[in-house]
């Protein structure tokens, strides 16, 4: 009698704890494709930028310096690192599908 209402409060604990741990991974999904969006459009305007200065400095307008910081969204691109985000991504939306499949399993 005890145990059983015991057991019934630990199931349903756990349920509420899968249910949050869910609900956390799928906010963690939400996030990184925001960021991924933010990363991809920084990446664009730079290339925009880079593209720009080059034009520039082949005419004459622009000096060698701006060319090689227009040279530096090489390092940007590596530094906001798509492929990281999208690692994640990945990694968060598997744990997400895994709690999905454990609170179908509990119901």
């Amino acid at each position: 009698t005890h145990g059983y209402e015991i057991s019934k409060l630990v199931t349903e604990y756990t349920r509420q704890a899968i249910a949050l741990q869910i609900t956390v991974q799928y906010f963690q999904c939400l996030s990184l494709e925001k960021t991924l969006t933010v990363l991809e459009s920084q990446l664009k305007a730079a290339k925009a930028v880079q593209v720009e200065l080059q034009a520039l400095a082949e005419e004459g307008i622009a000096n060698e310096w701006k060319k090689e910081q227009a040279n530096a969204t090489e390092w940007l691109q590596k530094k906001l690192s798509k492929t990281t985000t999208l690692a994640q991504m990945s990694a968060n939306t598997a744990t997400l599908l895994q709690g999905i499949v454990l609170v179908t399993a509990c119901a």
